[in-house]
């Protein structure tokens, strides 16, 4: 990682509408690097992306794009899937060849 670097950054618990948006590494220490638009003091690890934060973290950072708009597509899906499992009733329109496919996939996985 180097000063002038692109990545992105989003904010979390941002409900209204999606946060993300392309920054570029301002500052690159032994331990931590800055980037813009976050405040000169915020931080992150150098080796976990991690915001260096006591309190409530608020930023993410990815290096792609591609890779933020990946794991929203599956937290929403994910979210999706929990809402029609919450509730039996809601399940009982699916035909038993779908379930048997639902049931492969959770045989497949640890």
């Amino acid at each position: 990682m180097k000063v002038g670097d692109k990545i992105f950054i989003s904010r979390k618990g941002w409900k209204e509408s999606p946060y993300i948006r392309e920054t570029v590494v301002t500052k690159v220490g032994r331990k931590y690097f800055q980037v813009a638009g976050t405040g000169s003091d915020t931080k992150f690890q150098i080796d976990t992306w991690a915001e260096v934060n006591d309190f409530n973290k608020i930023y993410n950072l990815w290096p792609t794009l591609e890779l933020y708009q990946e794991v929203e597509e599956r937290r929403y899906l994910l979210d999706k899937i929990r809402q029609k499992l919450g509730t039996f009733d809601q399940l009982k329109h699916i035909s038993l060849e779908d379930i048997r496919k639902i049931y492969d996939l959770f045989q497949d996985t640890p």
